[in-house]
């Protein structure tokens, strides 16, 4: 493999609801000024992913003008609508998906989607649509935790190792925000900061600092601010989607303020996969790696009617093996980002996915090197085997080539790579296989290896 290329984050955005006050007709909240601009079109319900099994996400077609968007939700096609949460323009045009939490589980409820404009004024609401959630959903998929990386001015949601949302932020000037470890200590629906400065939605992560909505009054507009270093220490988040937070995670939620990049970055290359004509209960990988720039996803899709319980064993280079269980059900595709897995942040490893039921497994990876950024996909390999044969090899011209091995059984082994050379002979080099274990060799530096094809 040749390591070229960047880190993005897929991402499934989750926008809670807050209980506010009701509307009616087809204008926005009463007694608001009305804005020019027009009604989201094709507001629809989006299914298919881990998420989406577990809370109604919707998405609609971004309007032109609009600095966000406030959506509304009733029990009644003529309502009344009550406000359940914001969602800004940008985060819209990057991940145009906004999830409803508070959903009841089989009822029937109704979604109106209004644009807002710059001075806050609301829209016209677009059209309804029923959403009926399937009874059984909001499980969670494991404990609530959150990530703010001080690189990529975001926060990072999880339930378990699923991430559930992503949000812009703003965090200290000159390195004021602290980092480490720590936990949602209070909630203020309104607190006073520093200066006298106007805060909604406070939840207190130490006795002076706090995640908040950005400043009622502040003389920096949270579109210009948002996404770099402006506070005296806080994590200020978008007015229109402070209160996601503030509901979703409660006291004693875990927060975890880091420099290490979560890799927001766009990816400006692309990647291609040849499709599976068959199914399996077992798949292989021996490339993945979290470490210097690089994200892996581990996609997995059932086609079968069945849940398959699926366990997913990752190699390390130091024959440390970690594990995880989890559910896909059926007709659903699952999503598991290898970054957020308990030791997994900065290693690499091969992987074995084993499953109840026939699925698909395919591994994706997003690096930035240098100035390129960009991705690589692959199927697996539903066997292990003792030959394989590649036709593509170089090591010339600033290309460097990698072969990565992965031994998944209890016993040891020993690999030999055959590189047949363009204009004539063969080198064969041997690798020791530790039993469970995974390798790394670098082509370029095998003995007369380096400038070859």
């Amino acid at each position: 493999m040749k390591r070229l290329a960047p880190r993005f984050l897929l991402c499934s955005l989750v926008f809670l609801v807050s209980m506010m006050a009701s509307v009616a007709g087809t204008l926005g909240p009463a007694g608001a000024e009305e804005a020019s601009l027009l009604p989201p079109v094709d507001l629809r319900r989006v299914s298919g992913d881990e998420v989406s099994g577990r809370y109604v996400v919707l998405t609609w077609s971004p309007v032109d003008g609009a600095d966000g968007y406030l959506v509304y939700r009733a029990d009644d096609p003529g309502g009344p609508w009550i406000e359940v949460c914001g969602r800004s323009q940008e985060s819209m045009l990057v991940h145009p998906f906004f999830v409803d939490f508070q959903a009841e589980p089989g009822k029937a409820c109704y979604y109106r989607v209004a644009s807002v404009d710059s001075l806050g004024r609301t829209g016209r609401l677009s059209q309804a649509i029923q959403v009926v959630l399937e009874d059984g959903a909001h499980i969670s998929s494991g404990p609530k935790r959150m990530i703010c990386s001080l690189s990529d001015q975001r926060i990072y949601f999880y339930e378990g190792d699923q991430l559930v949302n992503v949000m812009r932020c703003s965090t200290g000037l000159n390195n004021s925000t602290p980092t480490g470890n720590f936990r949602i200590l209070a909630h203020y629906r309104t607190h006073m900061g520093i200066g006298g400065a106007v805060c909604d939605y406070w939840m207190s992560f130490t006795s002076s600092h706090g995640m908040h909505s950005w400043p009622r009054g502040s003389r920096v507009n949270y579109e210009t601010g948002l996404g770099a270093p402006a506070s005296h220490g806080c994590i200020r988040l978008h007015p229109l989607e402070a209160s996601w937070p503030f509901y979703w995670a409660p006291n004693g939620t875990p927060l975890t303020i880091t420099y290490a990049s979560l890799a927001r970055r766009i990816v400006s290359g692309c990647h291609v996969s040849v499709g599976s004509p068959t199914t399996s209960r077992e798949w292989y990988f021996a490339e993945g790696y979290t470490g210097g720039g690089f994200d892996t996803y581990l996609l997995i899709s059932n086609p079968g009617t069945r849940d398959a319980r699926i366990t997913v064993s990752l190699f390390r280079s130091d024959s440390v093996v970690v594990e995880r269980q989890y559910m896909v059900p059926g007709g659903r595709r699952f999503t598991l980002p290898v970054d957020a897995v308990e030791g997994m942040g900065d290693a690499e490893f091969g992987i074995r996915v084993s499953a109840s039921e026939e699925v698909v497994a395919e591994r994706a990876m997003y690096f930035t090197m240098g100035k390129r950024d960009d991705g690589t996909a692959s199927i697996g390999a539903a066997k292990l085997s003792r030959a394989w044969h590649f036709a593509e090899g170089y090591t010339a011209d600033g290309f460097e080539t990698y072969v990565l091995l992965l031994n998944p059984n209890p016993g040891a082994g020993r690999a030999r790579l055959d590189f047949l050379v363009e204009g004539g002979g063969t080198r064969s080099f041997e690798v020791d296989m530790p039993p469970r274990s995974r390798r790394t060799v670098k082509v370029d530096d095998l003995p007369g290896m380096d400038g070859q094809a």
